[in-house]
């Protein structure tokens, strides 16, 4: 199986891949669901992300997609997310997951 999907995410065979390697594939979900709850209404998708300046690190991306959210919205969403993920995901284990939020017309 090349993908699999979770809450609604399809989680590309890459970003499960990297989730593994990291060591939070466990936590994948619980971010998913922070994410889904903090933007609910908008289109979430995961990509793999390399840090070109640092060649052994990689990211799973979380985009965000919601062309109706004002810059307001997306940074109390955003608060609500990180707040979201205290207590629910181990705080060095959330160095993995950034959000990429695309907001606006």
């Amino acid at each position: 199986m090349s993908q699999m999907e979770v809450v609604g995410v399809v989680i590309p065979e890459e970003v499960r891949q990297l989730a593994v390697e990291k060591g939070v594939e466990t936590q994948l979900p619980t971010v998913l669901q922070a994410a889904r709850e903090a933007f609910a209404g908008a289109h979430l998708s995961l990509l793999r992300q390399d840090d070109p300046e640092m060649p052994d690190e990689s990211y799973i991306i979380i985009r965000v997609t919601d062309r109706t959210m004002t810059v307001g919205d997306a940074l109390r969403a955003k608060d609500a997310y990180h707040r979201s993920l205290l207590g629910r995901v181990p705080t060095p284990l959330t160095w993995y997951f950034r959000l990429w939020p695309e907001i606006g017309g």
